[in-house]
């Protein structure tokens, strides 16, 4: 029975089990860790208030902490007010600081807790700093399990403001990579996929699913049209698009998070689509991998919309088809690559001759 224990074995029981819990500090009564919606703070302690409840987590030796209320993970950016919308590993130990049957933790970003590294509430009661633990009262924190909400209320209600959809044929949606919080783009240069921060004008960065065979799908872009081509589970190499629909699709199967609608895209197997460190979208393996999880983020186009992105995508290809043409007309124009100099049968011309010349009339359109 948890409620007989104490000191050292209520924390290694507490954390073991995970579940929801309540966090108080030690310097300030009545203290709970929040998160109220635009940051994490301590705040007074309200039985209540879901902002105070913590769904806890062990991932082999660190944690995670979600909120209750908010679905957001405790993170160390910014003297850890900033919370994160991705899960944010931390390190809790048994505080060095309890005395007797205490059973004080320290939480920190570090695996050794060193340094100012640890979470620490001010002695205003509301303003969170890192620091050390080593004696100060701020770092030290209790855990308590919460008996007033259930895991399946906690769960249900997160997963309603999940800002996700279970994705369907024919919508629009954004597709949000979870590692680096960025969104799948192609890239009509060379219609290569990688992901990049969001740009809502942007076309390209807005997708459609089409049927496949055997309840797969396709992926295709809205503004070239091309579709994802599978790579049958090759490892990091990077997708691409073709202008035909491929013969097979892609499965969509939803991670094993029960509070959010988050997807892994796959190609074969446990390889799947994901976003890399230098942001290309490559093959890789899924396993509870945050660069390999996406989630879909419905969105409603005009067909204006969609028309204006695609023009501008065609008058990029007619460009692009008369590079050539426009390069032969520059070396004409100038003497250097940099077109800082005209030649010397241009800088002749008058005003007149050079308005009739070809090559000019040719770059002023």
């Amino acid at each position: 029975d948890v409620g007989d224990l104490q000191g050292k074995d209520y924390v290694e029981d507490i954390l073991n089990k995970g579940g929801l819990v309540r966090i108080a500090n030690r310097r300030t009564a009545n203290a709970n860790l929040t998160d109220d919606g635009t940051k994490t703070l301590g705040a007074r302690y309200n039985v209540n208030n879901l902002q105070q409840v913590w769904i806890l987590q062990k991932n082999n030796k660190s944690y995670t902490l979600r909120n209750g209320g908010t679905g957001r993970f405790l993170s160390s950016t910014d003297n850890y007010r900033s919370p994160s919308t991705t899960a944010k590993m931390l390190y809790i130990q048994y505080s060095p600081n309890n005395t007797g049957n205490s059973s004080y933790v320290n939480i920190s970003e570090k695996s050794d807790f060193s340094g100012t590294s640890c979470l620490n509430l001010n002695g205003d009661g509301v303003t969170l700093y890192k620091w050390s633990y080593q004696g100060d009262p701020g770092s030290d924190w209790t855990i308590s399990a919460v008996d007033n909400f259930t895991m399946e209320e906690v769960l249900e209600g997160l997963l309603e403001k999940s800002p996700f959809k279970t994705p369907e044929v024919g919508k629009y949606y954004r597709i949000r990579n979870m590692g680096y919080d960025t969104y799948m783009n192609e890239d009509f240069g060379n219609n290569t996929i990688s992901c990049e921060a969001k740009s809502e004008d942007k076309l390209s960065q807005y997708w459609t699913l089409v049927s496949a065979s055997s309840g797969k799908y396709h992926l295709q872009n809205l503004c070239t049209q091309r579709y994802i081509v599978r790579q049958n589970g090759a490892l990091s190499k990077q997708y691409k698009t073709q202008t035909d629909k491929p013969t097979v699709g892609f499965s969509l199967t939803r991670n094993g998070d029960e509070t959010n609608l988050l997807y892994y895209i796959v190609d074969n197997g446990n390889v799947a689509l994901h976003c890399d460190a230098q942001s290309a979208v490559v093959g890789w393996y899924t396993d509870n991998i945050p660069g390999s999880t996406w989630g879909f983020e419905e969105v409603e186009l005009t067909d204006e919309f969609i028309e204006i992105g695609r023009s501008g995508l065609n008058a990029y290809n007619e460009l692009k088809s008369k590079s050539s043409v426009y390069k032969s007309a520059l070396n004409r124009l100038f003497k250097d690559g940099a077109c800082t100099e005209l030649t010397d049968e241009i800088q002749a011309l008058s005003d007149e001759a050079l308005a009739e010349n070809a090559d000019f009339q040719l770059l002023k359109l």
